[in-house]
């Protein structure tokens, strides 16, 4: 048996086959991202949040944020050198 919240962030691919073997009955929507500091990724989705309607479960998916360099940059690796 399937734990729904244990497809929470997993890849649509995966966790759409999961839902099937399942038999789970759901719906899918697609949320906007307003991320201005990561760039997001077109392909692809991940899930986000699993809501129950009564009948079936609604799956809300995004587009993933894509990996930054944002631990090379010199104010983390500042902050880094001084909490140790």
């Amino acid at each position: 048996m399937i734990v729904l919240d244990d497809i929470i962030g997993l890849p649509w691919q995966l966790a759409e086959g999961l839902l099937r073997a399942a038999n789970v009955p759901f719906t899918v929507s697609v949320g906007q991202n307003y991320n201005k500091f990561f760039k997001i990724d077109s392909d692809g989705y991940y899930v986000a949040r699993i809501t129950s309607n009564g009948t079936s479960y609604e799956v809300l998916l995004f587009h993933p944020m894509i990996n930054s360099a944002f631990e090379k940059c010199k104010e983390v690796q500042y902050a880094e050198t001084i909490i140790g």
